[in-house]
């Protein structure tokens, strides 16, 4: 993606993880209505890698039903 692609979440929430599964770690999560920037695309999972508000990185699912991309 584009390096100034982002999303939006638009379930109730989403969990982020420390790897692009849900194997992975929990490590955050965001609420309805966040916007993050995504700095990749896992092209196995189709999860994306974005950074918290408070700059660290982690994974969220790419899923249409829980995020929307702009």
């Amino acid at each position: 993606p584009e390096p100034d692609q982002q999303a939006e979440v638009t379930a109730f929430a989403v969990r982020v993880r420390s790897g692009p599964g849900l194997d992975f770690e929990l490590v955050s999560h965001l609420n309805q209505g966040d916007v993050v920037p995504v700095l990749a695309t896992d092209p196995d999972t189709g999860w994306l890698q974005i950074q918290l508000p408070n700059g660290d990185t982690g994974w969220i699912t790419g899923s249409s039903t829980f995020v929307t991309l702009r």
